[in-house]
């Protein structure tokens, strides 16, 4: 399904950019930044936590490199943006993810050090 709106978007892209002119070297900065920020992220912990919205940003990097390619500006910036949008949620499922998870682990250590407290407090060891 991803793939055939992928194709669809490729598709219109050729069809709607009659003039072909390059990008601006802003936007091809971008997209290179935006491309390393992707690979960052995927190496990280958003690799384990938020695959699926890994996929979709990386789509959207896809589709932002296809526009700037046949040359639409402004197609290639809304992707760039809407990827690095994609990237930040990520990150932040991610990280969301790791610090419930910190904290179920913190919790049991609570939980053992209060019975230990309470095992001391009646005088036993």
């Amino acid at each position: 399904m991803r793939h055939t709106i992928f194709m669809l978007l490729l598709l219109s892209l050729f069809i709607g950019t009659a003039n072909g002119a390059i990008v601006s070297g802003s936007t091809e900065n971008r997209l290179k930044q935006l491309g390393e920020r992707s690979a960052k992220v995927a190496a990280g912990k958003a690799a384990e936590y938020a695959k699926d919205l890994l996929e979709t940003a990386k789509l959207s990097v896809q589709a932002a490199q296809a526009a700037a390619l046949v040359g639409n500006e402004v197609m290639a910036i809304q992707k760039i943006e809407l990827a690095d949008l994609q990237l930040t949620v990520a990150e932040t499922k991610a990280s969301t993810k790791e610090t419930v998870e910190l904290v179920a682990v913190k919790r049991a250590e609570l939980k053992k050090l209060d019975a230990r407290l309470e095992n001391l407090r009646l005088g036993g060891e």
